[in-house]
C-alpha cells in the first residue's frame, strides 16, 4: 500500500501491519522497489497542490511542482502486475491537475 504521506496509516492497527507480503510505505519510501500488487490509497485533487503561501515563490513552485510529477510516477510505475488506485476521484483528475 502505497501513499504521499504516513499520516494516512495513523489508524492502521497492528495486526494489519504485520500480515505477511504487505509493506504500508510512502511514495517516496517506494523509490527503487517494485511489488507483485501495488494499491496507492488516499488520491485526491488535492493531493498534490501547492499551499497558497508558496504563490509568491515562482522558482519554489516550479521545483515543488516537478517535485510531484515525478512521486506520481514513482508510485505508478512499483507495480509489476497490478495496479490499483483508490480515493475520492479519478487519477485521471490528479494527472490533470499536474
Amino acid at each position: 500500500l502505497l501513499t504521499k504521506l504516513k499520516e494516512r496509516f495513523k489508524d492502521t492497527d497492528a495486526n494489519t501491519s504485520s500480515i505477511v507480503g504487505v509493506k504500508f510505505l510512502t511514495i517516496a519510501e517506494s523509490q527503487g522497489v517494485e511489488f507483485d500488487i501495488v494499491c496507492l490509497v488516499g488520491v485526491s485533487s488535492q493531493m498534490f497542490e501547492l499551499a497558497e503561501r508558496y504563490s509568491t515563490h515562482p522558482a519554489f513552485r516550479v521545483e515543488k511542482h516537478q517535485i510531484y510529477k515525478d512521486l506520481l510516477y514513482i508510485a505508478l510505475t512499483r507495480s509489476m502486475n497490478e495496479m490499483h488506485v483508490l480515493g475520492a476521484c479519478r487519477l485521471k483528475d490528479v494527472l490533470t491537475g499536474l
